[in-house]
């Protein structure tokens, strides 16, 4: 009996694990509609969620069949069948507020940018809105985005849609108690039905996860024996830091690897300057000095063997860690 219940434990941790990671893959690229459960003891995964259309679909199905762990993949029915465009949408991102959907005139969509400007100052506007025969949406438009006003700082990755009377909350929060509050506002605020699809995913998991998929994604380049980037770098490096700049209390260390051809010495200074390179990009995409440090680990961490052209490949590269 106790073998079976330890071996439950494992696999209810395992389930946990996959669904975390696939949930945080899925909430870094934007795609606040979907959330995925475990079955089968974890290896197999369910995607729910009311994706906008079907190339959303194939992106989720593609992050989800990429994290490690998972065997295979089940769409919900909701999912298999992209949904119409709801009456309004409003998105929050770290890049602003975008608002979609319908109104009654081009009066009411001024009015409706007009309050988004004044009640979230500090962010960028982006408007879709169309015109035509909607009425009394512009006052639900403006109660949504009065009672949201007071939680701006939790709404970096919340998406708020409202179809046939009814509301949906995507998206993801920083804790349990930012979900709950959401929730109760809009319930408050709303009157009709609320639907909270919001997951939690804390900051350091989120900024992991968003420094581990470009990772893996691919390396950065230098050439041989120097601390000079190579240029097919420059955009990888440009895109991390606009990824790093969303993580916005993190510190990291760059850590620089090497292969275990040549003097160990020499092979430790390499690596360390090597992510100082990496560093001094980064500063000057605009980011902080202060929360990066270098680090240099030489041949002492290979992930592959050094007896081959491509493992000694893999085994040059940059890692980056968080340290808080």
């Amino acid at each position: 009996m106790l073998l079976v219940l330890v071996a439950g434990v494992e696999w209810r941790d395992i389930e946990t694990d996959i669904a975390n990671r696939a949930n945080t893959r899925l909430a870094s690229e934007g795609l606040n509609w979907a959330h995925v459960e475990t079955y089968s003891r974890g290896r197999n995964v369910l995607l729910t969620g009311e994706p906008n259309n079907q190339t959303e679909v194939d992106r989720a199905t593609q992050i989800i069949k990429s994290v490690r762990g998972v065997e295979s993949l089940t769409l919900s029915a909701e999912v298999s069948v992209a949904k119409a465009a709801p009456d309004l949408r409003l998105t929050f991102s770290d890049q602003g507020v975008e608002l979609r959907g319908t109104l009654a005139s081009q009066t009411e969509i001024k009015h409706a940018i007009a309050t988004a400007k004044e009640l979230f100052p500090s962010r960028k506007i982006s408007s879709e809105l169309l015109s035509s025969e909607h009425v009394g949406q512009l006052v639900k438009l403006k109660d949504l985005l009065a009672a949201l006003a007071d939680y701006s700082n939790k709404l970096d990755h919340v998406t708020i849609e409202l179809a046939d009377s009814k509301l949906l909350m995507r998206g993801h929060v920083d804790d349990q108690p930012s979900k709950n509050t959401l929730f109760a506002t809009l319930k408050t605020a709303f009157n009709g039905p609320v639907a909270n699809q919001l997951t939690v995913v804390t900051p350091r998991d989120f900024c992991q996860e968003l420094i581990n998929t470009l990772s893996e994604e691919q390396n950065i380049g230098f050439n041989s024996g120097s601390t000079v980037i190579e240029e097919s770098s420059f955009e990888l490096l440009k895109t991390l830091s606009r990824k790093v700049e969303r993580c916005q209390n993190a510190k990291l260390q760059v850590v620089g690897h090497t292969d275990s051809k040549g003097n160990l010495e020499t092979n430790m200074l390499l690596s360390k300057d090597r992510a100082q390179a990496v560093i001094d990009f980064l500063v000057e995409q605009g980011l902080d000095v202060a929360r990066f440090s270098a680090v240099g680990a030489g041949p002492n961490e290979p992930i592959s063997d050094n007896t081959s052209e491509a493992g000694r490949a893999k085994n040059r590269r940059i890692e980056l860690r968080l340290v808080n």
